[in-house]
């Protein structure tokens, strides 16, 4: 039998649209993500448990600088990353905005996501990390109404971010082995960054964080509390401009206690032996 190139090629090109119709599927509200995807237009969603569930390994998604937006705030979680963390990869998301959320984006399950250059707006929490070994870079949080970003996981990274306008801007619990880097922290109603519940051998660096806190109630820049927080290196920050204090550590034993405070540029500390 001869071989007909031209079928066999009409057949092939036939194929590969039917396998890319599949793979760049229209993103539909309440979807399940396990390859990688781009969001082609804006998404609107109400009413969703979770608005998109991104699974890695093998799930990521482009927001392609698109916006997915809860409206009024009925829909629960906007970008879930979950799945199982083989190969040392986890969910990924990047590239866009979610807003109007209760919470914003939320990375569960096993660990190793990666959330980038995503802007969230509104709702009660911006990004609440639970999930190990999971990264955060070039994002921006702006206007949650009670947590900016909440790290509550082990050997995290949060680097070269922004929060703004919430009332508590970065709240680290249950951390431990966190990087927490060149990250602008600014002009929240209470707190800037706040060190408290089991929060040990962190890293808190090179971070500037001005302009938060309210004179009507307690207010600083950098706050350490005392539920077992300990091994917490906080160095070479600016912490300037803020309410209350620009650093302070809640500790009886914060002047030689097991966290340590050095290089820091600062107006106000409590007490005055953190450096």
């Amino acid at each position: 039998m001869r071989f007909n190139f031209f079928s066999f090629n009409k057949a092939f090109v036939a194929f590969g649209a039917l396998l890319t119709s599949q793979l760049i599927h229209a993103v539909e509200c309440g979807d399940t993500i396990t390859t990688q995807v781009t969001l082609e237009e804006d998404l609107t969603c109400g009413n969703e448990a979770v608005v998109l569930t991104v699974v890695g390994p093998t799930g990521s998604l482009d927001l392609n600088g698109h916006t997915i937006d809860c409206v009024s705030q009925t829909s629960g979680v906007g970008v879930l990353l979950s799945g199982r963390a083989a190969f040392l990869s986890g969910g990924a998301l990047e590239n866009g905005i979610v807003s109007g959320c209760i919470v914003g984006v939320s990375a569960e399950g096993e660990g190793f996501h990666n959330i980038q250059g995503v802007n969230v707006i509104g709702g009660n929490l911006g990004i609440a990390v639970s999930s190990s070994n999971s990264s955060v870079f070039q994002s921006n949080v702006t206007g949650s109404e009670s947590v900016g970003v909440g790290l509550e996981s082990d050997n995290s990274i949060f680097i070269n971010n922004t929060i703004t306008g919430c009332p508590i801007g970065l709240a680290l619990d249950e951390c431990s082995s966190c990087l927490v880097s060149n990250n602008h922290v600014f002009q929240n109603f209470q707190f800037g960054i706040v060190v408290d519940g089991n929060t040990v051998n962190n890293l808190i660096l090179q971070n500037r964080v001005e302009l938060n806190g309210n004179e009507n109630e307690m207010s600083a820049g950098i706050l350490l509390g005392v539920n077992n927080v300990n091994g917490n290196i906080i160095a070479g920050n600016i912490a300037i401009n803020n309410v209350g204090f620009d650093l302070y550590d809640s500790n009886d034993d914060a002047c030689d206690g097991d966290n340590f405070w050095f290089g820091n540029t600062f107006d106000t500390a409590n007490p005055s032996c953190l450096e």
